[in-house]
């Protein structure tokens, strides 16, 4: 778990460093696009599995509670960290290049938006971007 949150974090401070505009990661090379599919695929197997592993001993605890084996406070004061962990390596997960942040798709090229500091496909990021324009337009129109 440690190695995988440390690719995540590394990456996403180097990324962050030096992406100050919109950046597009393209590969054109087949050969370059099937082992960036295949390291994706293999960073979502990883959080996938750390993912049940940590529902997994959620659900162990709700069971031991449903039986009274333990109180309220006990199941809420051991589930806690275990929900902090679920929700690190979603948002991990969410914010990295690894999976558009709308689409969920882990195949082709990303757009870095320094808006949200987030990488989506091309595609969600020109409807993204469209509804930024029209946001904007609203708002002059208002003002």
């Amino acid at each position: 778990m440690e190695f995988f949150s440390f690719i995540i974090i590394y990456t996403s401070c180097k990324v962050y460093t030096f992406l100050k505009k919109k950046r597009l990661i393209q590969i054109k090379d087949p050969l370059l696009r099937k082992i960036r599919l295949g390291l994706r695929q293999i960073l979502l197997n990883e959080s996938k599995k750390r993912l049940n592993l940590l529902h997994d001993k959620r659900r162990d605890l709700q069971d031991s509670q449903e039986l009274n084996q333990l109180s309220y406070d006990e199941y809420i004061h051991l589930v806690n960290p275990i929900v902090e962990k679920v929700n690190k390596i979603r948002i991990e997960l969410s914010s990295s290049i690894v999976v558009c942040a709308i689409c969920r798709d882990i195949e082709g090229d990303r757009v870095f938006s320094p808006k949200d500091k987030i990488w989506y496909c091309p595609k969600c990021y020109a409807i993204l971007e469209k509804s930024y324009k029209k946001e904007i337009e609203a708002l002059g129109k208002i003002n």
